[in-house]
């Protein structure tokens, strides 16, 4: 990895971009920084940021999600009650920090009796500033200790900062195919559309990049059929998850060229109706073929999450192989 990897992280965490609501900040900022390497770069008429390097050989597409967990602020009898973009766990937020974007008011997660999402803020004074349709973002946070590294948004900041790095890659030493770069929105959501992408780029093959469950996780690990990675032991290759498929030629291919090169790989299965990814979009709306390479995040929609960068190395490599 670059030495600009662990910055350009820390840049895209620290900037809020709820699902739905990411064009005007993780959009810009992402777009800003792809820019750079590559001015083929553009937003298309959906809110993803597209970049193009060559125009030859096979077309692969490379995809990583920008959008983020967070809340819409609305009013009830129970107070300021957060509605919340995406999938949220009450037990697991409770507390936690979060602000109200543009308006720099600092609160807390609560729960009502009635087990809402509540806004606490941190002086009640700003209550009166409060509106319907407010966006909660979690507080920023980021810590680097030796390879671990704990921060904001990971789920989905770490992806997108793998794609920028293989951006750069491809930018100096080009590539013999023709590499589409994604940074998608709405994913959270379940709104995601590839259409236009897809419609430009027949019979491509896709190459998804997203955070994985990382052990501890409240599920049964030991259920037939499901494996879980762990932190530090490599970049996990997603074989089951909700609504894709990834055929086993394909997979036995990632696994021969993880072998070849000496790359730290783990098989990750997630139980049924868990383990959500955008490949799922992208085949249903016409890719044939595609793999999914993940970078194992615990604690994941959470305020802060943990990862280890050597995973993220191992991604690199890996990914870099396969668009070779």
């Amino acid at each position: 990895m670059t030495s600009n990897f662990v910055r350009n992280l820390k840049t895209l965490c620290g900037q809020p971009g709820i699902s739905g609501y990411e064009r005007e900040s993780i959009s810009r900022c992402i777009y800003n920084i792809a820019s750079n390497l590559n001015a083929n770069t553009k937003i298309d008429s959906d809110g993803n940021i597209v970049s193009v390097i060559g125009n030859t050989g096979n077309t692969i597409i490379l995809e990583a999600h920008a959008d983020e967990v967070g809340f819409l602020v609305d009013r009830n009898n129970d107070g300021i009650v957060l509605s919340p973009q995406g999938n949220i766990k009450s037990k697991k937020v409770e507390n936690q920090n979060v602000f109200i974007i543009g308006k720099n008011i600092q609160g807390k997660i609560g729960m009502s009796q009635s087990n809402n999402f509540l806004f606490i803020p941190s002086r009640r004074i700003d209550e009166k500033y409060i509106e319907p349709g407010d966006l909660v973002a979690y507080t920023r946070f980021f810590r680097k200790n030796g390879n671990q590294l704990r921060a904001s948004a990971l789920d989905n900041r770490i992806g997108c900062t793998v794609l920028l790095e293989l951006l750069s890659m491809a930018n100096v030493f080009g590539s013999t195919n023709t590499l589409v770069f994604v940074f998608s929105t709405k994913e959270e959501i379940d709104k995601s559309s590839f259409c236009n992408i897809v419609n430009s780029n027949k019979d491509a093959f896709a190459i998804v990049v997203d955070a994985a469950y990382a052990q501890p996780v409240d599920f049964d690990t030991k259920l037939p059929g499901v494996s879980i990675p762990l932190l530090g032991n490599g970049c996990a290759v997603q074989t089951k998850g909700s609504g894709f498929f990834v055929s086993k030629t394909d997979t036995a291919e990632i696994v021969r060229i993880a072998k070849k090169n000496n790359i730290r790989i783990q098989m990750e299965k997630a139980p049924c109706g868990l383990g959500k990814t955008n490949l799922a979009k992208l085949q249903s709306q016409g890719i044939k073929r595609g793999v999914v390479i993940n970078i194992p995040v615990r604690d994941q929609h959470q305020q802060i999450s943990t990862m280890h960068l050597s995973d993220t190395n191992e991604s690199v490599k890996l990914i870099w192989e396969i668009i070779r």
